[in-house]
């Protein structure tokens, strides 16, 4: 049977992978992943095509009609659409053509930020290490004090200025006092070596790997995870045999934690500790508009799912389609069109965030630095009253 000279396509307009634009003409012009390749078949097929547009790709109820572009399909509102994922439910009510691809399903997740907290200065040491060494420091002062027969408070001070590398005078020599010189300098030099490592190099948070790890840090409360609105992921979590799946599902849901799939390459940023789950492809879109640095996609995958072109089952001419779509496997037009996508996400984002490095210093960046400072400075005071109460007592 003849193809139609015109067809209508059922789009979800998303940037990058299929916009629709106006021409000086004032004619509506594609582009985009999609857009180029529904220019490739419409040129090898020789037919024209009307744009119906809608927010999503589409989700079943319990009468069995759907939503979306499904839903345009099954009422024959629409000829077929481009790249849709093969379900068992959705090869019930459109007719699929050959596949040309697969697509992965997985998550992109913001990367931990390597930042020193207000008590970076007792990390270098574990909470015993710290509780033993005030023992030890309280224990000989009182035992020197007895030797030397001198005051507790005034031996403290001058074992914790050996700590920190002060000299002192006057101090009868002992084998206790050299065993703690020695502790002393061993301290000394060891915790200086861990703060450089930890002020050059600040340790990380784990980070997110997995499915299970993510819906574990989800529902202690760490972090969002946000899935896109109409997609048949959605549906497969709710279903899956994986138990940690559902559960993130589940807290999904309950927030609403969900973006529409028009909007999905329109999300400006997304925030610290947030996680959005989607094909492979999309997130690698994503995260180059966003600056690939701040994100992470997960290499861990929840399912790997095959897509071709849907049509009404009444549409006459998919082997019309399978013919061209062969070719187009074999000559990997599919890699070229997503490159050359990717490089416009590229090219797009170095322009809009050529000053984004550029970022003054805030108070939180250097929070830690005044509250070891004024601790410091604390310390400092109730020694120098400390001394001054002793010498007004030794005058007496």
């Amino acid at each position: 049977m003849k193809l139609p000279s015109i067809l209508k396509v059922a789009i979800v307009p998303m940037k990058h992978i299929l916009e629709i634009n106006q021409n000086a003409k004032g004619e509506l012009e594609i582009s985009g992943m999609e857009g180029w390749f529904l220019n490739i078949l419409s040129s090898n097929l020789g037919f024209k095509y009307d744009i119906v547009k809608t927010n999503e790709y589409g989700t079943s109820f319990e009468n069995g009609t759907w939503t979306g572009i499904m839903g345009m399909l099954q009422k024959d509102e629409a000829d077929f659409a481009l790249s849709v994922s093969i379900t068992e439910g959705r090869a019930c009510v459109v007719q699929f053509s050959e596949t040309y691809g697969k697509e992965d399903v997985t998550f992109a997740v913001s990367k931990q930020e390597t930042t020193i907290d207000d008590f970076w200065f007792i990390h270098p040491l574990d909470p015993i290490t710290w509780c033993l060494i005030f023992v030890s420091l309280i224990a000989t002062s009182v035992i020197l004090s007895l030797i030397n027969k001198s005051s507790s408070i005034q031996m403290f001070s001058i074992l914790l200025g050996t700590l920190l590398k002060q000299p002192f005078t006057n101090l009868k020599p002992s084998t206790l006092l050299i065993s703690w010189l020695l502790v002393a300098t061993i301290l000394a030099f060891s915790y200086s070596a861990v703060l450089l490592s930890h002020l050059t190099l600040p340790p990380k948070e784990k980070e997110i790997r997995t499915f299970e790890e993510l819906a574990e840090a989800v529902q202690l409360g760490d972090h969002r995870c946000y899935a896109v609105q109409g997609s048949v992921i959605v549906n497969l979590m709710r279903t899956s045999k994986q138990k940690h799946v559902r559960l993130l599902m589940d807290i999904i849901d309950k927030n609403k934690w969900f973006v529409n799939q028009h909007e999905f390459l329109s999300w400006k940023k997304m925030a610290k500790n947030t996680a959005v789950i989607y094909h492979r492809s999309g997130l690698e879109m994503l995260t180059r508009m966003w600056g690939s640095g701040g994100y992470k996609i997960s290499s861990d995958v929840f399912v790997s799912m095959a897509y071709a072109i849907a049509a009404k089952k009444k549409f006459c001419c998919i082997d019309k389609f399978n013919k061209v779509l062969s070719r187009i496997v074999a000559s990997d037009i599919r890699k070229i069109l997503k490159t050359k996508s990717l490089l416009a996400v590229s090219e797009a984002s170095e322009t809009s965030n050529e000053n984004s490095s550029q970022r003054p210093i805030k108070f939180e960046n250097i929070k830690g630095l005044i509250i070891g400072s004024l601790i410091s400075y604390l310390m400092a005071f109730i020694l120098l009253i400390a001394e001054v109460i002793y010498f007004k007592r030794n005058q007496n």
